[in-house]
């Protein structure tokens, strides 16, 4: 493998109790911390540029890296994919 190419890591920790799975290597709690399969450790929460929390994981489909909101991933991790025409937003507080 060249030195440029990535090869893909291994889940090395079980997810949380009572969290799902939202790719390869991450898991969230639907009290929104992202846990990572492979160091064991909750992932740090960045500010993303619509101001609510976000962080950086792989996705399933190609294994690339991509940014998400957290209230985005919870949601689809506990309810199934957006559906066209909607939105999620939580900032009532549930």
């Amino acid at each position: 493998m060249g030195h440029n190419q990535y090869k893909p890591a291994e889940a090395m920790y079980e997810p949380p109790n009572g969290s799902k799975i939202i790719g390869p290597l991450h898991a969230a709690t639907l009290e929104g911390e992202i846990f990572s399969l492979y160091t064991g450790n909750n992932l740090k929460h960045q500010m993303g540029t619509n101001g609510r929390p976000s962080v950086t994981i792989r996705t399933f489909e190609d294994n690339r890296l991509v940014t998400r909101g957290i209230h985005v991933l919870v949601c689809t991790a506990y309810h199934g994919p957006r559906q066209d025409g909607l939105e999620v937003s939580h900032l009532n507080g549930d």
